[in-house]
C-alpha cells in the first residue's frame, strides 16, 4: 500500500489477499460455533468491550478503507467507503457467525481447506466485480 504508483488492478489484488487472510483467521482454527454469536453479543454490548474488539478489527478496516479509499478516489473517512469497508468485512464474518446456516445451504458437512478456499474465491470475486475496471 505504500509504494509509489501501484495501479488499480494491484490495489484490488491487495483487497482480495486481505480478505483472503481475514477470512483464513476467521474459518482456520476450529472455534465453537457460539463463538460467532459470542462476538456478536460483545460488538454489540457494553462501549468498553466494543472498544476491546474494536481494537482488534480497527487496522483491517482502516487499511480496507484506505485502499478503497485510493480505488474510488474518495476520501477514507467518507460513509461511502466506510460504508464498503465495512460491507467487506461483513461479508466474510457471515461464514464464522452463521456457520451452521453455510453448512446447511451449502450442504457441507465442515469447512475444511477445499470449502474454506471456495468461500475465498467467492469473496475476492466479488471484489474484481466491484472494483475492477
Amino acid at each position: 500500500m505504500a509504494r509509489p504508483g501501484i495501479t488499480h488492478p494491484e490495489l484490488v489484488e491487495i483487497l482480495c489477499t486481505m480478505l483472503g487472510g481475514f477470512l483464513r483467521v476467521l474459518l482456520g482454527d476450529p472455534l465453537p460455533d457460539y463463538y460467532g454469536k459470542f462476538v456478536n453479543q460483545a460488538a454489540s454490548g457494553p462501549p468498553r468491550v466494543f472498544r476491546l474488539l474494536d481494537r482488534r478489527f480497527a487496522p483491517l478496516r482502516d487499511t480496507l478503507a484506505e485502499a478503497i479509499a485510493r480505488l474510488t478516489g474518495e476520501s477514507t473517512s467518507s460513509p461511502a467507503t466506510q460504508v464498503r469497508a465495512l460491507s467487506l468485512i461483513g461479508s466474510c464474518v457471515t461464514f464464522r457467525r452463521d456457520r451452521p446456516t453455510v453448512l446447511r445451504t451449502l450442504k457441507w458437512k465442515q469447512i475444511g481447506a477445499k470449502e474454506l478456499k471456495a468461500i475465498e474465491q467467492g469473496v475476492q470475486a466479488n471484489v474484481r466485480a466491484t472494483f475492477s475496471r
